[in-house]
């Protein structure tokens, strides 16, 4: 029993801790390996358990002023994530496949780094989405679907900055950031004008999202078949990168079938 502890606590030092980025360790919630699963374990709790639990004798919680500002806010932050990701990265500075982590402490490589651990914050906040949900009674939205992408995102995102804070993965938050900002505007908008829940464009926004999994996942899977010569981007990464936007791109898949294509039971 002692050697297996001694065991696990080497291949935490090694690994879980040894292998992370030392630029970001002292940085918000990246100081320990804990916090990602601490959170998550809070998250699910109230949204399964605790807040329907809350919520059983009580009315639906207004929240339209809340729900606005929290929309608003996230398109800022959505707008500033994808502007560090163009004028930084991708408007000419990066290759499409394989940019290494910058991992120097120049001015650039931190600004790049702090962009993704400010796209992993936004991925924590999106966890309010969903209780919000449980405090509006919006119990159908409370998805298996919902919660194994907002917690799967969040869970991503942390391990970005904690391991490779730059280059090749910043696609994730060059793509996401702009279905965010149209997804945050389309929320806003309906809180304000609650007419347009159902125009076209929500199916469209769904459309959009099946895309851009498509693309995180091809971008990724490509570097597989590249040589270890030409291409130094962590396959492990890129491996599970490529495996949960498949797997979520087949549960949006199944999503828009049975709400936008599925004959209706009449």
């Amino acid at each position: 029993m002692a050697a297996l502890i001694k065991e696990t606590i080497g291949f935490y030092n090694v690994y879980i801790v040894g292998k992370s980025d030392p630029r970001s360790r002292d940085w918000f919630l990246m100081d320990s390996f804990a916090y990602p699963f601490i959170i998550l374990f809070l998250y699910f709790n109230f949204v399964l358990s605790w807040g329907p639990r809350f919520m059983i004798n009580r009315e639906p919680f207004k929240l339209n002023l809340i729900l606005r500002l929290y929309n608003t806010i996230q398109i800022l932050l959505n707008i500033y994530v994808l502007e560090r990701c163009l004028t930084l990265g991708w408007f000419g500075r990066y290759r499409l496949l394989c940019e290494p982590v910058d991992w120097s402490e120049s001015d650039h490589a931190l600004e790049i780094a702090r962009g993704v651990w400010v796209f992993f914050m936004i991925k924590f906040t999106d966890l309010l989405d969903t209780v919000f949900f449980v405090l509006r009674k919006r119990d159908r939205q409370v998805s298996f679907l919902h919660l194994y992408h907002h917690a799967g995102m969040f869970f991503m995102s942390y391990c970005s900055v904690k391991y490779a804070p730059g280059g090749h993965f910043t696609f994730v938050g060059l793509v996401n950031s702009i279905v965010h900002i149209i997804m945050y505007a389309y929320y806003l908008l309906v809180n304000i004008r609650p007419q347009y829940r159902y125009a076209w464009w929500k199916k469209c926004i769904t459309q959009i999202q099946l895309v851009q999994f498509f693309l995180i996942a091809m971008h990724n899977t490509a570097i597989l078949f590249m040589s270890r010569e030409t291409c130094s981007t962590s396959r492990a990464q890129a491996v599970l990168l490529a495996v949960q936007t498949s797997v979520i791109t087949l549960f949006f898949a199944d999503f828009y079938y049975k709400e936008y294509i599925k004959p209706k039971r009449k």
